[in-house]
């Protein structure tokens, strides 16, 4: 059946990537056109199932790990606008911000 749908014109223009503008996840292009095989009953994850997987990050998540002679504090922030306020408060003490952007999304509008 899955099959049968994926074959109709309109959810293949659907598939198709719009530009500029986030419709669905960067991971549907992937999972979509694999349906069959991961409804299977005997569906056993792959690595690259796994490394298309999203978990997005909710609150702050901190790790912390020794670099040589320095420990460094690795905060993860959710991106969400609701997360946003509670930033401000992990810009204590910090001597370095990195920020991380999916290559998927970079050029991409975001609806909120």
């Amino acid at each position: 059946i899955i099959n049968s749908i994926m074959r109709f014109k309109c959810v293949k223009s659907f598939m198709e990537p719009f530009p500029n503008y986030a419709t669905l996840p960067d991971n549907a292009h992937y999972y979509i056109p694999n349906l069959p095989r991961l409804l299977n009953v005997e569906y056993e994850p792959t690595a690259e199932d796994v490394l298309h997987l999203r978990v997005p990050t909710t609150n702050i998540n901190e790790i912390n790990f020794n670099f040589s002679t320095c420990t460094i504090k690795l905060v993860d922030v959710g991106g969400q606008r609701t997360y946003r306020k509670k930033w401000i408060h992990c810009f204590e003490n910090v001597a370095a911000i990195l920020f991380v952007a999916s290559m998927a999304a970079y050029d991409q509008s975001s609806l909120k």
